[in-house]
């Protein structure tokens, strides 16, 4: 259609046009003789739907399908020059009372869930029916108010492209059948003000439903994992609404909530791409076929996954940073170009690194270690209930109250380390390094420098406890302090050289995001699919898809290498006794 360049249209879409006014609607043309007769899609051009469509009326009191839409919705008539756009609650009162109840004749209040996993519910993110129906009551309920859909005897020609857009909507990686209206059971003549009025609810509901999965309401994947902490930012039912009731176009409205990240276009350019290469070339082995649905599942996913992003990056700044966690890299992207590009050291599988946005604050150099409880029982109780020689290779200091700072004269078998305070101060073993960048946040995850730089040469660097290491802090600091306050790099260099605790807050905060892209696009268009380290991919492809079974699932690293299953070995088989007989013959 041409509202998209992609080539994605339906084959059938004059079929589907003529099937959608003639079968659903019983539209009655005009003879050359001057008789009615019913319209059927082998008897009347093309080119003379056009002109069978109908505009929105013009006088809205006496459109009698609004009435018959308030009707449906419960809304009361009595008075409707009362009616405004913040309805009140005595308005509300029967539109809440269908929250509970069928909200469509013939349809469950209840929808399907996501395909199951280990007989667990996956959780389904959706707009709430309570806010929808309120939204539904608000919007048809004002006295000035036109459908969106129909006029007084038919359907509207925008409505075809909506329509059109919900048949195409796994061109956006959506599924066409989560939007399916089924057809409404009009008579063979004119139909009824009721019937056009179901018609239009239904095509509403259809519409706020296509937005809130535009924006990742598929999916709420905090329920996933404790450790993805970010999640879809539906949209207001009420503003979707006002959108399209502003639209020309309301189609092409639709379509803007899709994430409009360069990310997402180039991932689902390569999704059509694939479609149009799997419908020319079929595989023919179950191998390719397993590996070309793979493949399309890690677009999809991944594509879902830019659905959570804020729609700006950089926020309300012109600069933002960004750690992926499967590919191991951090970038700094300044007015919309990469200024910084290094290597990170992600968590482990145990403690991994949580996937959320917030923003930095302040940079600190040359920073003390507020050593978190996590690290306090499962590192350094274990030493000083031994001999702590733990405490001096680091040079930790420990503060326990009324039981004391030293160490060795406290029974850690009755005192709780995690009610004292232990820290490193900055020094020459600081496990921080001489920069550790602050955007605080409830996991107290940050970014720093490492006291072991040899890791970074290491392709697979799932080792910290859950905050991001940086290699080249100093540059990153750079160019952080350069945007944020014109700080020179040497002034940069001489906080670092002259030792001891320097903040530095920023006078505007900038965004951090991490991340769990698995699949992205380079900037020669190839494909670049990296480890799934936690297990991420599995979980989603199984939530959003039902095909958790095309991924391995997580990859341990346990210290520095990555342990995978190990295949069994081949050995022969014992001989029997009879082959042992035999043999010795």
């Amino acid at each position: 259609m041409s509202d998209l360049k992609t080539g994605f249209v339906p084959q059938s879409l004059c079929s589907f046009s003529l099937s959608l006014i003639a079968g659903c609607i019983g539209l009655v043309l005009i003879a050359p003789n001057g008789n009615s007769a019913p319209l059927s899609p082998s008897s009347v051009p093309q080119s003379s739907l056009a002109t069978s469509l109908s505009d929105r009326p013009d006088v809205p009191h006496e459109n009698t399908v609004i009435n018959a839409i308030r009707e449906q919705l419960g809304i009361k008539q009595d008075a409707p020059q009362t009616i405004t756009r913040s309805p009140s609650t005595t308005q509300l009162s029967a539109a809440e009372a269908l929250i509970s109840a069928k909200l469509e004749p013939g349809e469950p209040s209840k929808t399907k869930g996501v395909p199951k996993s280990a007989g667990k519910k996956t959780p389904k993110a959706k707009v709430p029916v309570k806010t929808t129906a309120q939204a539904l009551a608000a919007f048809y309920g004002r006295a000035d108010q036109l459908p969106l859909w129909v006029s007084k005897t038919n359907v509207l020609k925008t409505t075809l492209k909506v329509m059109e857009e919900f048949e195409q909507a796994d061109a956006h990686g959506l599924r066409p059948k989560d939007f399916h209206i089924a057809q409404p059971g009009f008579d063979q003549t004119s139909p009824t003000p009721a019937q056009l009025a179901a018609f239009e609810i239904k095509m509403s509901k259809m519409a706020l439903k296509y937005a809130a999965y535009a924006k990742g309401g598929r999916i709420d994947p905090r329920k996933l994992s404790r450790f993805q902490d970010r999640g879809p930012d539906l949209p207001a039912p009420d503003a979707v609404l006002d959108a399209l009731d502003n639209a020309d176009r309301p189609a092409k409205t639709l379509l803007s909530y899709h994430p409009q990240h360069s990310q997402f276009k180039a991932l689902r350019k390569e999704l059509l791409a694939q479609k149009a290469r799997s419908d020319d070339t079929k595989a023919n082995n179950k191998k390719s076929k397993r590996k070309a649905d793979k493949q399309r599942a890690r677009l999809l996913i991944n594509m879902e996954r830019w659905r959570w992003m804020p729609e700006k990056m950089q926020g309300d700044n012109n600069i933002f940073v960004w750690a992926n966690v499967p590919e191991l890299k951090v970038r700094i992207v300044k007015d919309g170009k990469t200024v910084f590009y290094e290597r990170v050291i992600a968590g482990l599988r145990s403690k991994q690194s949580p996937m959320f946005s917030d923003k930095m604050e302040w940079i600190e150099f040359n920073p003390t270690w507020f050593i978190p409880n996590s690290i306090k029982v499962a590192d350094i109780l274990p030493s000083l209930r031994r001999k702590g020689r733990v405490m001096s290779r680091y040079h930790l200091r420990i503060d326990c109250g009324a039981h004391g700072k030293d160490f060795t004269k406290i029974d850690w078998n009755k005192v709780d380390i995690r009610k004292c305070s232990v820290i490193q101060p900055t020094g020459a073993k600081s496990v921080l390094g001489k920069l550790k960048f602050k955007f605080p946040n409830k996991h107290a995850v940050y970014m720093h420098d490492t006291l072991t730089p040899r890791l970074f040469n290491q392709k697979h660097r799932i080792l910290s406890h859950g905050c991001i290491r940086v290699r080249n802090p100093d540059r990153m600091a750079e160019i952080l302090l350069a945007n944020d306050k014109g700080m020179s790099a040497k002034r940069v260099r001489s906080l670092l050289a002259r030792g001891g605790l320097h903040t530095e807050h920023l006078k505007k905060s900038i965004p951090v995001h991490i991340t769990y892209f698995s699949t992205r696009v380079k900037k020669d268009g190839s494909l670049a699919n990296h480890p799934d380290y936690y297990g991420h991919d599995k979980r989603l492809a199984q939530a959003l898809l039902g095909k958790g079974h095309l991924f391995r699932g997580a990859i341990y690293s346990g210290s520095s290498r990555l342990k995978r299953k190990r295949k069994p070995r081949k050995t022969k088989p014992k001989p029997t006794v009879y082959q042992q007989i035999f043999a010795n013959q």
